[in-house]
């Protein structure tokens, strides 16, 4: 299955030495504002959206057009991937964290609960991309393909 990638700048959190930057929150507002109904699901900005724990279990999107806007782990979240590579003896943890949640939250539309008219839009930072972008397009269950006309 075919899964929409649009990259996105904002999709990063807010930083309060830079009050004018734009972030997800512009993002979100541009998406209700179009699709007052969308379902948007963020890894890290759970006030512009649900996160993917809270999704887990939900029936509730089966059908539906999803929005995923992935971001970068925090800080917290990522020292501790840090210390797992340090512990295994290895590189790839950051990323294999984040393609397992990407699977899983497109998997949650795109997986056994797909019925006609699902769809998932991941929106992530272009900086985010090229660090992980190999990885989708190679490990994924799914098929990316970066767009490049905003979606909403």
């Amino acid at each position: 299955m075919r899964v929409q990638i649009y990259l996105d700048d904002r999709a990063r959190a807010v930083r309060r030495d830079q009050p004018d930057r734009q972030w997800v929150r512009h993002t979100h507002e541009e998406i209700i504002a179009s699709d007052s109904d969308a379902i948007i699901i963020s890894n890290k900005a759970d006030e512009y959206g649900i996160t993917p724990n809270k999704a887990k279990g939900l029936n509730d999107y089966i059908g539906r057009k999803i929005y995923y806007i992935m971001m970068f782990p925090s800080p917290d979240q990522y020292r501790d991937l840090l210390v797992e590579n340090g512990i295994l003896g290895t590189g790839n943890c950051v990323k294999l964290y984040l393609l397992d949640e990407f699977d899983q939250i497109v998997g949650r539309t795109l997986g056994f609960r797909y019925r006609p008219g699902s769809e998932v839009i991941v929106i992530m930072p272009t900086r985010l991309w090229r660090q992980i972008g190999l990885t989708l397009l190679t490990e994924s269950n799914y098929d990316a393909q970066v767009i490049t006309e905003r979606p909403w």
